[in-house]
């Protein structure tokens, strides 16, 4: 296995931990997968504010944008919910360092829609044409995660064969494995 550092700490991966994830991706999904396939790992810490007395407990999950003294933005803390408020807050203070002024250059990230992303009446509509050739409820957990890209897992699905279950009594298709590996795996690396 190439020795690739875990993202969140720089240390690589436990071999113990992989062999485990592999072994029950083995098993479920019958691929085959060996160590050597292993490209990346995340371990899931978060990125917290350490508090002054050593708790993770006491520690805040709010993020913190610091401007240093030599005009280095520093962003600390925060979740992965809030990354778009975190990231106006970032730039807006960067703005400022570099003389700009931010009002000037208004964010539109709150305005912005996410990928897949739409009005609940058009996502319904995708969801009942998808019920045409999908149980209804497999084509509304389709929908509510991949939003107006659904179609496009599904026309995947079809193309590779994998539009079965994933796992007998989940609502999870083949075809999003696919779908993942095809058009959000490189996202990880932007």
């Amino acid at each position: 296995m190439r020795r690739i550092p875990d993202r969140s700490t720089g240390r690589p991966p436990e071999p113990t931990r992989v062999d485990e994830l592999l072994a029950a991706v083995n098993h479920v999904l019958d691929v085959g997968l060996r160590r050597e396939d292993v490209v990346g790992t995340y371990a899931g810490l978060r990125p917290l504010i350490a508090p002054s007395d050593g708790s993770t407990i006491t520690a805040s999950r709010e993020h913190r944008v610091v401007v240093e003294a030599n005009g280095l933005v520093r962003v600390s803390g925060g979740k992965y919910t809030t990354y778009r408020l975190m990231a106006e807050q970032t730039i807006d203070a960067a703005l400022g360092v570099l003389g700009e002024r931010a009002a000037s250059r208004p964010s539109h990230t709150t305005t912005r829609r996410l990928v897949g992303a739409a009005d609940r009446p058009a996502l319904d509509r995708i969801a009942a044409d998808l019920s045409s050739s999908l149980e209804p409820e497999v084509a509304a957990r389709l929908v509510a995660r991949h939003g107006t890209e659904a179609p496009d897992v599904v026309a995947l699905g079809r193309e590779a064969g994998l539009l079965g279950r994933l796992v007998d009594g989940e609502d999870h298709l083949e075809a999003e494995v696919a779908w993942a590996a095809r058009h959000e795996a490189g996202a990880l690396d932007r």
